[in-house]
């Protein structure tokens, strides 16, 4: 990375057309698709087919993209239509009655029966109780997209099925945001699409892109604060605070979790008024910030204390009688401990009986809480391959914190840095404060998740930067990599 680069000014990538086409594709699939009445997709063979056509094309458009036939900004979207492609298979295999977070069915207490609530009633809930604590803005646009299918005629069945199209669409928009943080880092196109594939193909946000709770908006929101949270510090406008309360304040009116975000934020508002000239002008920011964020991101949470008594920050807790209760054990079993039969026995995590933390993030970012036994000696492999590159992003990480702030855009690696930080400490806090084998989702920290394409990456451009002669093997083995691990991802949930 050239340290005299203006890092202000990233390379552009237009991304608005790849998203409107997108949505596009998604309008076309609410209008014309009816899962029920396909069948092709219900075929694991099928799938694995198509899939394997997809990979040969990304093979040759790789191919062309070495050669220089292909620019940067059209092999990122190749990728990115070949993520939606896998997310467009996955969704249509993928009922959501299966392998969701707390959704439950139609009129119940989970997300599901909180829609139903606002579709049928047009009101928020009468309680907080399960999943009524939660904030509405999900709920609220899925509840519009039903509605609006009602309207047009399709079934109740249907219309909650394809709730799934708008969290298809929350992460491939995930995808371009990150995509867009990454150009701040100015890595060379190879390692730039290696970050992103890693991303892209990611077992986490495969499974996660069919969930129908708020998860995968809240992370959108997420990272498009760190997004706004860079545009911000190198040009301090009105216009990019306001964007930046609006990301803040809109995913905590998602979920309350991702104000969790203001400790990397406040940091660089802090740094960027004391270097400023003009402080006069940043309180008039500030203040709007404040009047933007704090409404957006905290009136659900006051209605609930004023109407329930509910607490700030509240969560609720299973009973210490519950089957997934694991505070009875040691914080060394659950830290330290590698139990050895979790190493032999199922390639899935099981709620019921595992308490090692390292070995549940291994099994449980690959396959959530799900278990497919017809794929169990492939899932081993996943497995193994996970643990593998899961030190190696570790190593990577550890390298890029100590080499990494000499030369280059320091704020965006301290925010992702901190990221990573920030979300595996709550996470540690999360599974002791309320040991609950639930707690030790993957999705609870996906951020970080997202981050260790990235990481790798760095480390292998650094090295190559830092040699004495001209290498190539960083890339090489990036490449081969994060391919190899995309590859068999993808193909793992095609045959689902």
């Amino acid at each position: 990375m050239n340290p005299h680069t203006a890092i202000g000014s990233p390379p552009s990538i237009r991304f608005a057309p790849f998203l409107a086409a997108t949505g596009g594709i998604l309008l076309l699939l609410f209008f014309f698709f009816d899962q029920s009445q396909i069948t092709l997709f219900q075929s694991a063979v099928w799938r694995a087919v198509l899939l394997l056509l997809v990979g040969t094309a990304a093979c040759v458009g790789a191919a062309r993209y070495l050669s220089g036939k292909l620019t940067l900004q059209q092999a990122v979207f190749l990728m990115l239509a070949g993520a939606l492609f896998l997310r467009i298979l996955y969704m249509a295999a993928t009922p959501y009655t299966i392998r969701q977070h707390d959704v439950e069915g139609l009129g119940g207490q989970g997300h599901l029966g909180y829609m139903q609530l606002l579709w049928e009633e047009g009101t928020l809930p009468q309680s907080d109780d399960w999943q009524f604590y939660q904030p509405p803005l999900h709920h609220i646009i899925s509840a519009l997209w039903v509605k609006a299918g009602l309207l047009l005629g399709f079934s109740v069945e249907r219309c909650v099925e394809n709730i799934q199209l708008l969290t298809v669409f929350y992460s491939m928009a995930i995808l371009v945001v990150l995509q867009k943080i990454l150009a701040y880092f100015r890595l060379s196109p190879v390692f730039q699409l290696c970050a992103l594939l890693f991303a892209a193909f990611h077992p986490t946000m495969l499974y996660m892109s069919s969930g129908i709770n708020n998860d995968i908006l809240m992370l959108l929101f997420f990272l498009l604060t760190v997004l706004f949270t860079i545009r911000w510090y190198y040009r301090q406008t009105f216009g990019n605070i306001l964007l930046l309360a609006l990301c803040i304040g809109l995913g905590m009116m998602t979920k309350l979790s991702c104000g969790i975000v203001a400790i990397l934020v406040a940091p660089v508002l802090l740094y960027g008024f004391l270097k400023s000239r003009k402080k006069g002008r940043l309180v008039g920011q500030f203040a709007a910030f404040g009047a933007v964020c704090a409404p957006l991101g905290l009136w659900y949470s006051v209605r609930n204390f004023l109407r329930f008594g509910q607490p700030f920050g509240y969560v609720p807790m299973l009973p210490e009688d519950s089957f997934q209760y694991v505070g009875n054990y040691s914080v060394f079993q659950r830290l330290f401990s590698l139990p050895f039969d979790q190493f032999t026995g199922s390639p899935y995590v099981s709620v019921a009986d595992d308490y090692n933390i390292p070995m549940y993030v291994v099994k449980n970012s690959l396959f959530g809480e799900a278990s497919y036994q017809a794929l169990a000696p492939f899932a081993w492999v996943l497995v193994y391959a996970n643990l593998a590159m899961l030190l190696l992003i570790a190593a990577a990480f550890v390298y890029c914190l100590v080499k990494g702030f000499g030369r280059g855009p320091r704020l965006p690696l301290a925010l992702l840095a901190g990221n990573v930080l920030l979300q595996a400490a709550s996470y540690l806090n999360f599974c002791f404060q309320m040991p609950h084998a639930c707690t030790m989702d993957v999705r609870y920290m996906a951020s970080a998740i997202l981050c260790g394409g990235f990481f790798l990456a760095l480390a292998g451009q650094m090295i190559t930067e830092r040699a004495k002669r001209p290498i190539r093997w960083p890339q090489y083995a990036c490449v081969f990599l994060v391919g190899l691990f995309s590859f068999g991802s993808a193909l793992f949930y095609a045959l689902v």
